[in-house]
């Protein structure tokens, strides 16, 4: 890395009309995370040509991560006035908007992407729009359509949330096992079912073993606090507190060492 980073360093020194130096030096900091130089590369780089995508991507992401968000939203749009036919430009958008929470407009660019083409991205990502805004029946339509393509664990579990949140408890967890028939280790699922009393003793014994091997904090804390729920719904409850002391403390640890998640915890 450090000999290619010179290499490009060099090319830079030597160069004014060609952007592909900026880039790919403007790249490797990124990957550093040296978001200031890079910035001034890739601001460089589109100088010397506004019309390349890869350009707007970073300088797009570069000034959302400084806060400047109009900046960032211009470079974003300008991907799609440059390629309106890429679906990709809309779906990065949509994402933008979706992370300030202007959730209609980033419906409008993810409904965008998909007149163009039929894509995994925009319809998970209406999907979970859709939750925020409780519309259930309207996130399963968008969610389901995306189960057509690929049989996608995560993708699963939240039709199974959305059938229990509409109260359809059978189709529910339906869903939730064919979770776990696509990925046996799958936590949350399996955390939601010990919640339920559905796990059986065989389930239980292979999630001792996925516990006992599990090294992400997360999944293991919801491995933990599923071992509770399945022994403390048989009266093991012995073993029970066991199970949630330790989870409990997986969670107070890492929260107390800052290793804060970045998603959805899924505490009993």
């Amino acid at each position: 890395v450090d000999t290619a980073k010179q290499i490009f360093y060099n090319l830079v020194k030597s160069n004014n009309h060609f952007t592909d130096p900026y880039i790919n030096l403007g790249k490797l900091l990124f990957s550093e995370q040296k978001f200031e130089e890079s910035l001034v590369l890739f601001e460089k780089a589109n100088k010397i040509n506004p019309s390349l995508s890869i350009t707007n991507i970073y300088l797009a992401q570069i000034k959302q991560k400084k806060g400047l968000l109009k900046e960032a939203e211009k470079h974003f749009q300008s991907n799609v006035n440059l390629e309106p036919l890429n679906y990709m430009h809309y779906n990065n958008l949509g994402a933008f908007y979706y992370s300030d929470y202007q959730f209609n407009k980033s419906i409008l660019q993810f409904k965008k992407s998909l007149q163009i083409k039929n894509n995994f991205t925009a319809l998970k990502a209406l999907g979970d729009i859709y939750v925020h805004l409780n519309e259930i029946n309207v996130s399963l339509k968008y969610y389901l359509d995306f189960l057509k393509f690929k049989k996608d664990p995560d993708i699963l579990y939240k039709v199974g949330l959305n059938y229990f949140f509409i109260g359809k408890k059978e189709e529910g967890i339906s869903f939730l096992k064919e979770a776990l028939f696509y990925n046996p280790t799958h936590s949350k699922s399996i955390l939601y079912l010990s919640r339920i009393n559905e796990l059986t003793e065989d389930q239980c014994e292979k999630i001792k073993l996925y516990y006992e091997k599990q090294k992400n904090i997360l999944e293991k804390s919801n491995l933990g606090f599923a071992l509770f729920n399945y022994h403390n719904h048989k009266k093991n409850y012995s073993i029970a507190i066991n199970y949630l002391n330790e989870a409990n403390k997986l969670v107070y640890d890492s929260i107390k060492n800052k290793n804060l998640f970045n998603y959805e915890l899924e505490f009993n």
